[in-house]
Protein backbone atom coordinates (compact mmCIF):
# COMPACT_ATOMS: atom_id res chain seq x y z
CA UNK A 1 0.00 0.00 0.00
CA UNK A 2 1.22 3.84 -0.59
CA UNK A 3 1.51 5.67 2.38
CA UNK A 4 2.07 8.87 1.31
CA UNK A 5 -0.15 11.50 1.64
CA UNK A 6 -2.40 12.31 -0.67
CA UNK A 7 -1.94 15.11 -3.71
CA UNK A 8 -3.78 18.15 -3.56
CA UNK A 9 -5.24 20.15 -5.99
CA UNK A 10 -2.15 22.81 -6.10
CA UNK A 11 0.49 19.65 -6.50
CA UNK A 12 -1.72 18.79 -9.38
CA UNK A 13 -1.63 22.23 -10.80
CA UNK A 14 2.54 22.13 -10.18
CA UNK A 15 2.49 18.86 -12.11
CA UNK A 16 -0.08 19.93 -14.90
CA UNK A 17 2.08 23.23 -15.15
CA UNK A 18 5.60 21.12 -15.11
CA UNK A 19 4.42 19.35 -18.08
CA UNK A 20 3.15 22.22 -20.24
CA UNK A 21 6.84 23.65 -19.70
CA UNK A 22 8.52 20.57 -20.48
CA UNK A 23 6.60 20.68 -23.65
CA UNK A 24 7.22 24.29 -24.27
CA UNK A 25 10.59 23.24 -24.17
CA UNK A 26 10.77 20.27 -25.85
CA UNK A 27 8.54 20.70 -28.78
CA UNK A 28 9.21 24.67 -29.21
CA UNK A 29 12.76 26.02 -27.44
CA UNK A 30 14.89 22.63 -27.98
CA UNK A 31 14.22 21.83 -31.76
CA UNK A 32 14.71 25.68 -32.69
CA UNK A 33 17.76 25.96 -31.25
CA UNK A 34 20.09 22.91 -31.14
CA UNK A 35 21.24 23.35 -34.50
CA UNK A 36 22.28 26.95 -33.69
CA UNK A 37 23.92 25.88 -30.28
CA UNK A 38 25.93 22.48 -31.44
CA UNK A 39 26.51 23.38 -35.21
CA UNK A 40 29.61 26.12 -34.59
CA UNK A 41 31.43 23.00 -33.28
CA UNK A 42 31.07 20.74 -36.12
CA UNK A 43 28.53 18.36 -37.40
CA UNK A 44 29.93 15.79 -35.77
CA UNK A 45 28.73 17.47 -32.20
CA UNK A 46 25.24 18.27 -34.46
CA UNK A 47 24.89 14.50 -34.88
CA UNK A 48 26.33 13.01 -31.00
CA UNK A 49 24.12 15.65 -29.70
CA UNK A 50 20.67 14.63 -31.79
CA UNK A 51 21.50 10.65 -31.46
CA UNK A 52 22.43 10.62 -27.83
CA UNK A 53 19.16 12.67 -27.46
CA UNK A 54 17.10 10.64 -28.85
CA UNK A 55 18.37 7.49 -27.45
CA UNK A 56 18.22 8.49 -24.29
CA UNK A 57 14.93 9.70 -23.56
CA UNK A 58 13.27 6.50 -23.78
CA UNK A 59 15.30 4.74 -21.03
CA UNK A 60 14.83 8.28 -19.10
CA UNK A 61 11.30 7.73 -19.33
CA UNK A 62 11.09 4.48 -18.36
CA UNK A 63 13.24 5.41 -14.91
CA UNK A 64 9.68 6.76 -13.74
CA UNK A 65 8.41 3.28 -13.44
CA UNK A 66 10.93 1.98 -11.03
CA UNK A 67 11.76 5.14 -9.16
CA UNK A 68 8.85 7.72 -8.55
CA UNK A 69 10.87 10.76 -7.18
CA UNK A 70 9.37 13.07 -4.37
CA UNK A 71 7.53 16.63 -5.46
CA UNK A 72 11.14 18.57 -4.40
CA UNK A 73 12.60 16.23 -6.42
CA UNK A 74 10.76 17.06 -9.39
CA UNK A 75 11.09 20.62 -8.94
CA UNK A 76 14.97 20.44 -8.30
CA UNK A 77 14.85 17.83 -11.83
CA UNK A 78 12.77 20.62 -13.51
CA UNK A 79 15.43 23.06 -12.41
CA UNK A 80 18.08 21.27 -13.32
CA UNK A 81 17.32 20.46 -16.55
CA UNK A 82 15.99 24.42 -17.44
CA UNK A 83 19.53 25.14 -16.56
CA UNK A 84 20.87 23.13 -18.75
CA UNK A 85 18.68 24.14 -21.68
CA UNK A 86 19.77 27.94 -20.52
CA UNK A 87 23.26 27.03 -21.60
CA UNK A 88 22.02 25.65 -24.87
CA UNK A 89 20.15 28.65 -25.43
CA UNK A 90 23.25 30.59 -24.26
CA UNK A 91 25.38 28.88 -26.69
CA UNK A 92 22.54 29.41 -29.75
CA UNK A 93 22.70 33.02 -29.00
CA UNK A 94 26.48 33.40 -29.24
CA UNK A 95 26.46 31.13 -33.05
CA UNK A 96 28.63 31.37 -35.37
CA UNK A 97 30.87 32.06 -32.65
CA UNK A 98 29.80 30.51 -29.37
CA UNK A 99 32.47 29.81 -26.12
CA UNK A 100 35.35 27.27 -26.60
CA UNK A 101 34.11 27.16 -29.97
CA UNK A 102 37.80 25.68 -31.60
CA UNK A 103 38.47 23.03 -28.59
CA UNK A 104 36.70 19.61 -27.85
CA UNK A 105 35.57 20.94 -24.73
CA UNK A 106 33.17 23.05 -26.11
CA UNK A 107 32.00 20.43 -28.26
CA UNK A 108 31.47 18.02 -25.28
CA UNK A 109 29.96 20.42 -22.72
CA UNK A 110 27.52 21.40 -25.75
CA UNK A 111 26.57 17.48 -26.31
CA UNK A 112 26.69 17.15 -22.40
CA UNK A 113 23.90 19.92 -22.34
CA UNK A 114 21.89 18.53 -24.54
CA UNK A 115 22.03 15.30 -23.63
CA UNK A 116 21.21 15.93 -20.13
CA UNK A 117 18.49 18.68 -21.34
CA UNK A 118 17.22 15.22 -23.05
CA UNK A 119 17.31 12.64 -20.16
CA UNK A 120 15.89 15.19 -17.30
CA UNK A 121 13.23 16.03 -19.72
CA UNK A 122 11.85 12.65 -20.27
CA UNK A 123 12.12 11.42 -16.61
CA UNK A 124 10.24 14.36 -15.34
CA UNK A 125 7.79 15.10 -18.16
CA UNK A 126 7.04 10.60 -17.06
CA UNK A 127 7.30 10.91 -13.32
CA UNK A 128 4.99 14.03 -13.60
CA UNK A 129 2.17 12.36 -15.80
CA UNK A 130 2.93 9.17 -13.03
CA UNK A 131 1.96 11.09 -9.98
CA UNK A 132 -1.10 12.56 -11.72
CA UNK A 133 -1.98 8.86 -12.12
CA UNK A 134 -2.19 7.84 -9.21
CA UNK A 135 -4.29 10.84 -8.38
CA UNK A 136 -6.73 9.84 -11.08
CA UNK A 137 -6.48 6.28 -10.16
CA UNK A 138 -7.74 6.85 -6.27
CA UNK A 139 -10.14 9.66 -7.30
CA UNK A 140 -12.03 8.53 -10.57
CA UNK A 141 -14.93 6.66 -10.43
CA UNK A 142 -14.77 4.63 -14.06
CA UNK A 143 -15.10 6.26 -17.13
CA UNK A 144 -15.43 9.68 -17.53
CA UNK A 145 -18.73 11.22 -16.68
CA UNK A 146 -18.67 14.87 -18.49
CA UNK A 147 -16.38 16.59 -20.96
CA UNK A 148 -13.61 18.86 -19.83
CA UNK A 149 -15.42 21.79 -20.67
CA UNK A 150 -18.61 21.34 -19.35
CA UNK A 151 -16.78 20.33 -15.55
CA UNK A 152 -14.88 23.22 -16.05
CA UNK A 153 -18.29 26.11 -16.17
CA UNK A 154 -20.11 23.44 -13.65
CA UNK A 155 -19.50 25.12 -10.43
CA UNK A 156 -22.65 24.25 -8.69
CA UNK A 157 -21.09 21.71 -6.46
CA UNK A 158 -18.61 24.12 -5.23
CA UNK A 159 -15.72 22.36 -5.30
CA UNK A 160 -12.46 23.43 -6.61
CA UNK A 161 -12.01 23.08 -10.75
CA UNK A 162 -8.94 20.29 -10.26
CA UNK A 163 -11.51 18.37 -7.87
CA UNK A 164 -13.96 18.56 -9.95
CA UNK A 165 -12.00 17.38 -12.65
CA UNK A 166 -10.82 14.64 -10.93
CA UNK A 167 -14.14 13.54 -9.31
CA UNK A 168 -15.09 13.44 -13.18
CA UNK A 169 -12.45 10.88 -14.40
CA UNK A 170 -10.89 14.06 -16.57
CA UNK A 171 -7.65 14.17 -15.16
CA UNK A 172 -5.82 12.70 -17.88
CA UNK A 173 -7.80 14.10 -20.41
CA UNK A 174 -6.77 18.06 -18.65
CA UNK A 175 -3.03 16.23 -18.76
CA UNK A 176 -3.34 15.88 -22.65
CA UNK A 177 -4.61 19.65 -22.96
CA UNK A 178 -1.41 20.93 -21.20
CA UNK A 179 0.74 18.81 -23.30
CA UNK A 180 -0.40 20.30 -26.53
CA UNK A 181 -0.88 24.22 -25.33
CA UNK A 182 2.45 24.25 -24.14
CA UNK A 183 3.76 22.17 -27.30
CA UNK A 184 1.80 24.59 -29.34
CA UNK A 185 3.21 27.97 -27.62
CA UNK A 186 6.53 26.77 -27.38
CA UNK A 187 6.35 25.88 -31.17
CA UNK A 188 4.19 29.05 -32.37
CA UNK A 189 6.57 31.20 -30.34
CA UNK A 190 10.42 30.06 -31.01
CA UNK A 191 8.82 29.55 -34.91
CA UNK A 192 8.04 32.93 -34.74
CA UNK A 193 11.42 34.05 -33.04
CA UNK A 194 13.71 32.03 -35.27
Amino acid sequence: PDLRPPLRGAHVAAYLLIIAWINFCQNGVKPSIMSYATLPYGPRTYLYSSNISLSIDPFCALLSIFFLPSRRVIVALTAAWSAALGYCLYLALQSPSPPLKDSDFGAALAIMASATTSALMAFTKAASARRIQIVHASSASGQPTASLFKTALDRSSGAPFLARVAQAGLLPTLLGTCVQIGSLCGAVLFFLLV
